[in-house]
C-alpha cells in the first residue's frame, strides 16, 4: 500500500512506519508527504527533536496530545530521539503508543536508527495492525540520476566521475556530501577534473572516506564499459 492509499483508506489500520539506516532521506520523504497533503486535509509534521523534555512528564502530555491528535494526518519524525531506557521515556512511549492506537486520524512515524526503533517492540506491535516501509540504500541508477540532476547546470564535472561516485554503496547524504566536497575543492584549487584519472580523483578528494563501508557495487565492477549518457557532462 502506498502513502496516498493509506491516507485515503478508512479501514482499521491507522499507522504507517518509515524506517531505514541513517542518511537515507526519511525526513525528506516525510516533509514531502506533509507538503503534498497540506491544503488537502489538516496535517502536521512534527520532529521529536523539537519536543522539550518536559513533555515526558504526565502533566504536560494531555495539552500536547489534544493539539497533536486534532489533525487528520500526523507525521512524527525522528521518533528514535525519544528512545532510552529511563522510566520516564519508556512511560512516554507506552502512553504515545496507546494514543496512536486509538487515534481517529492517520499517523505516520519516521525512524532513522534501527537500534532505537521502538515500533519493533512487542509493546507497540502486539495486536496492532500497522504498515512498515523500509527505505533501503538507493540503487546505482537512482544515485547516478540524482547526481546528474544536481550537476545539470555544471559544465566542469565529468559524467565518468559521477559514475565513479555512484559505484559506492552508501546513503543519499553520503553521495551528496561527496559531490559537494569534490566540486568545492576542485574549484578552489583550479583543477580540471576532465584531465584527472580515477586514481587521481581518489587520491585528491579522498572519495572512499565518504563511504565508511568502503564497498563498491560488485555487479558493476566486472567488464564495465563506460558509456556517457549526457553529452553536456562528458
Amino acid at each position: 500500500m502506498n502513502v496516498e492509499d493509506f491516507i485515503k483508506n478508512k479501514g482499521y489500520v491507522n499507522c504507517m512506519v518509515f524506517h531505514s539506516q541513517p542518511g537515507n532521506g526519511i525526513s525528506t520523504r516525510l516533509r514531502e508527504i506533509n507538503k503534498n497533503m497540506t491544503g488537502k486535509l489538516p496535517c502536521l509534521y512534527y520532529s521529536a527533536r523539537h519536543i522539550s523534555g518536559s513533555l515526558l512528564k504526565p502533566s504536560e502530555r494531555k495539552i500536547w496530545a489534544d493539539n497533536l491528535f486534532s489533525y487528520n494526518l500526523i507525521i512524527l519524525d525522528d521518533i528514535d530521539y525519544w528512545y532510552n531506557k529511563k522510566k520516564a521515556a519508556t512511560d512516554f512511549i507506552h502512553w504515545l503508543t496507546v494514543k496512536i492506537r486509538h487515534s481517529e486520524g492517520k499517523v505516520i512515524l519516521g525512524c532513522s536508527n534501527p537500534k532505537k526503533d521502538w515500533t519493533r517492540s512487542v509493546n507497540f506491535s502486539a495486536g496492532f495492525n500497522h504498515f512498515r516501509i523500509e527505505i533501503s540504500n538507493p540503487s546505482y541508477i537512482d544515485i547516478l540520476t540524482l547526481l546528474q540532476n544536481l550537476c545539470q547546470y555544471e559544465y566542469c564535472i565529468p559524467e565518468k566521475l559521477l559514475h565513479h561516485i555512484a559505484l559506492y554503496n552508501g546513503t543519499f547524504s553520503q553521495y551528496i556530501n561527496c559531490l559537494i566536497s569534490v566540486r568545492f575543492q576542485s574549484k578552489l584549487s583550479g583543477l580540471n577534473l576532465f584531465k584527472m584519472s580515477e586514481n587521481e580523483w581518489n587520491e585528491k578528494f579522498k572519495i572512499k572516506s565518504f563511504f565508511p563501508q568502503y564497498q563498491l557495487r560488485k555487479a558493476f565492477l566486472s567488464e564495465w564499459e563506460f558509456k556517457p549518457s549526457n553529452p553536456i557532462l562528458s
